[in-house]
């Protein structure tokens, strides 16, 4: 029996050696304009969940990851939907092809934390970020008298970092945090805060 646990790939290893992926520097964050499909298509696939982070049924990041008798991590619901396919006592692996004959699960608590951390601090950063960034344009267009920017007048940017947005939820961005893009403290209720 396998009994490897995911591991993050050598790309996804920070220099601190932890194993999970770092969020850039707000300031790495691209506010480029995505004019085209394609421009927002590469965008989407930027922001693919490291490989030990993604259920090999679905191809979805985990919620609920369980270790199933062939050593390897599943979403729990997909995989109770995948033992209800076989017959009889045996069930195929989706990650190996094998036969195996325990059906038995096991929670696998490092891949929840390690999934939860990314999205909260790889995903969710960049999202707040850009939340927050699109909050300080308006404000300073409304203290600036310009409702009409305030309202829309740089379509281009907003429709830019509305594509954005939309791609990191999807992706599972962690929209609950708070903090501050400044790295400051949170009692602060100025335009930072995020």
């Amino acid at each position: 029996m396998d009994s490897e646990m995911p591991s993050a790939s050598a790309d996804s290893e920070s220099s601190n050696g932890d194993t999970h992926p770092r969020p850039p520097p707000a300031s790495v964050y691209d506010t480029f304009p995505l004019r085209t499909q394609r421009q927002r298509a590469a965008y989407r696939e930027s922001l693919a969940a490291p490989r030990p982070y993604v259920c090999p049924i679905t191809q979805d990041l985990f919620v609920d990851p369980v270790v199933a008798a062939d050593g390897h991590t599943y979403e729990r619901p997909d995989l109770l939907r995948w033992f209800s396919i076989g017959t009889g006592p045996e069930w195929r692996s989706p990650t190996t092809g094998r036969l195996e004959r325990r059906r038995a699960t096991y929670d696998n608590a490092a891949v929840r934390g390690m999934v939860m951390e990314y999205r909260r601090e790889v995903l969710g950063k960049e999202l707040l970020w850009r939340c927050s960034g699109m909050r300080r344009r308006c404000r300073r267009a409304a203290a600036g008298g310009d409702e009409e920017e305030c309202a829309g007048a740089d379509v281009e940017y907003v429709e830019s970092e509305g594509h954005r947005i939309e791609a990191l939820l999807e992706a599972g961005a962690d929209a609950s945090i708070r903090g501050r893009a400044d790295g400051g403290d949170d009692d602060d209720d100025d335009d930072e805060q995020w």
